[in-house]
């Protein structure tokens, strides 16, 4: 009796195991629907099914030798359609595994049409986080697939609602955009693809004939305006300007709104940072901590666009337009401590261009 009773307990461990790790399949039936009923309202069901899959998913394991078998099978997930193409079997749910047994696979394409035509909701661009940022292989189809802005536009519009978002959801939608502008390749491609007619949801300007890496400039500028001058969330800019930072080098024929924003934030910084610097040199006045923060987003601004001038002067011909409209603003910087080298390279790069490019 004793080994039967064992030998059950072993069952129902190996059973409670299996059901837990096959969840994010489960899941996927849920959320993701046929084709036919995609379409259809929204499925509750596929909602609640999310959302448990994330639970799981993030439930902090009581040791830390302990491994989160939902998130590791959502780490190892691999795309249907490759895995297809190989020898492998067939999964518990009839979906194909992968030839060696590396995870289970899911049709990337149903997913990346989730993400892109779904509902903007916060479980939503949590899973889009932890697939780009724990799948390697679903960061890697996200990354070479020809049509970035069905993804990119949904996340961008999500972010330009950033006062119906709350800061957590806010973070999620700027980390998603700096894993993805990590990559050159896909920082090089979004310049190319340019969007049909007006984005509807900007407000702030007609936006005609845009390309997709000239919105991506103008909403994390329009995000990193509204933070940058509150500094109380250093988390938000800090990633801002970081993702800025990495799209600089490949970018081209920004649109004049970009090219302006661009350097409207960087003159707002400046001005802002000068003030704190004068009134910190007055002998009776407290020191301000606050001041080293705005120099360090000021010099990144000004890294941004002393990289884009260097690498595509002549394909920025909008951003040199902003740059000699604001020439001013950018003398007073010339040998002032911890900027004076980028502002000095700016002086150089508006002088070449002043040259280059016809007014």
């Amino acid at each position: 009796p004793a080994a039967n009773t064992g030998a059950s307990v072993m069952r129902l461990v190996r059973t409670a195991a299996a059901t837990v790790l096959w969840i994010p399949l489960r899941t996927y039936q849920y959320v993701f629907r046929s084709q036919q009923q995609h379409d259809g309202p929204p499925s509750p069901l596929g909602d609640v099914a999310l959302s448990l899959l994330l639970v799981l998913a993030y439930y902090p394991a009581h040791h830390a030798q302990l491994v989160n078998g939902v998130k590791e099978a959502l780490h190892c997930l691999q795309d249907a359609a490759a895995a297809g193409d190989s020898e492998g079997g067939t999964g518990r749910f009839g979906t194909p595994m992968p030839a060696g047994g590396s995870g289970a696979s899911i049709s990337f394409s149903r997913l990346y049409d989730f993400f892109a035509t779904g509902p903007a909701s916060e479980a939503s661009t949590l899973l889009l986080y932890t697939l780009l940022h724990g799948s390697k292989s679903f960061q890697e189809y996200v990354l070479v697939r020809s049509d970035p802005e069905s993804l990119l536009v949904p996340v961008l519009q999500q972010l330009y609602k950033a006062n119906k978002r709350r800061a957590n959801h806010l973070y999620m939608l700027q980390i998603i955009l700096l894993i993805l502008s990590q990559d050159t390749s896909f920082s090089h491609n979004i310049h190319k693809v340019m969007l049909p007619g007006t984005v509807s949801w900007y407000r702030e300007r007609l936006l005609h004939k845009v390309s997709l890496g000239s919105l991506v400039f103008i909403v994390l500028l329009r995000t990193a305006h509204q933070n940058v001058g509150q500094l109380q969330d250093l988390y938000l800019p800090t990633n801002t300007l970081a993702a800025l930072a990495n799209l600089a080098p490949q970018a081209t024929s920004l649109h004049s709104h970009a090219a302006q924003r661009l350097v409207g934030l960087t003159v707002q910084l400046a001005r802002r940072w000068l003030k704190l610097s004068q009134a910190a040199r007055d002998p009776l006045a407290p020191p301000l901590q606050e001041l080293q923060v705005p120099q360090e987003f000021l010099r990144i601004l000004l890294e941004v666009i002393n990289c884009i001038l260097s690498l595509n002067l002549t394909r920025n011909p909008e951003l040199v337009y902003a740059l000699l409209h604001k020439q001013e603003a950018f003398g007073q910087l010339r040998g002032q401590q911890g900027l004076a080298e980028p502002a000095e390279n700016l002086q150089v790069s508006r002088s070449c261009s002043a040259g280059s490019v016809q007014l």
